[in-house]
């Protein structure tokens, strides 16, 4: 399975909400609210490379 993320004005909606529902293989859709937080956009490379890392990978093959 795939996640996709858009971001679009809160007045267009309705339209992809449409178009969404006539999509027989979405599986999920979840709306938020808000801003992204641009902490955690820059922050999100760096988490990502200490949750991948290469000790992560031996435990991985040991278990």
């Amino acid at each position: 399975m795939e996640t996709v993320e858009i971001k679009i004005k809160k007045t267009d909606f309705p339209r992809l909400r449409k178009v969404l529902e006539s999509l027989d293989y979405l599986e999920y859709c979840k709306v938020t609210e808000g801003d992204i937080d641009i902490i955690s956009v820059v922050a999100e490379k760096s988490l990502e490379e200490e949750w991948n890392s290469d000790e992560d990978t031996r435990w991985d093959e040991l278990l």
